[in-house]
């Protein structure tokens, strides 16, 4: 088998896995700061939502009013998980790249960078159960349902009060 340092089609995969690691690892960033960003949003039209009710002045406390607030919530709930699961995906792609870098010999690397199959070649091959399974996982995580549960109090909360 080639090293590493021979062989120009293994030398151009591994260019190729660099800038697949390079770019996995970017888009996790990006994916981290939309996260913030979505949260930020909630909260705006939220606040936003409330002071516009606010400036109506009804007392009354009706589904009409509650409608757009789980809407602005269960939206930005799912942007978010979706912002999750690519970000998952991501940083999944990196670990591995990570760990077969730090281990093995120069042979077992060179078999795993011929054997290596892309990451969107891997996403297009996944089967709606396990992309159904991955946004699951990412649904249930306790941070995520944690933050909303907590804005959804929140507001039905000073919604409730104000309404008094």
């Amino acid at each position: 088998m080639l090293s590493i340092t021979e062989g120009r089609g293994l030398q151009r995969k591994l260019q190729l896995l660099m800038k697949e690691y390079e770019t996995a690892y970017t888009s996790y960033s990006r994916h981290s700061s939309q996260i913030v960003s979505l949260r930020g949003w909630t909260i705006t039209l939220l606040l936003a939502y409330f002071g516009l009710l606010q400036a109506g002045g009804s007392k009354e406390f009706t589904l009409v009013i509650v409608i757009p607030a789980v809407l602005i919530l269960g939206g930005f709930f799912v942007l978010e998980a979706l912002e999750k699961l690519y970000a998952k995906l991501n940083v999944d792609n990196v670990l591995e790249i990570q760990q077969h870098f730090a281990q093995g010999t120069d042979e077992e690397f060179d078999r795993w960078v011929e054997a290596y199959e892309f990451r969107d070649h891997r996403i297009r091959r996944l089967e709606r159960r396990d992309k159904a399974r991955l946004l699951l996982h990412v649904l249930g995580g306790f941070q995520m349902l944690l933050w909303y549960s907590f804005l959804g109090a929140l507001f039905f909360g000073m919604l409730v009060a104000v309404r008094r």
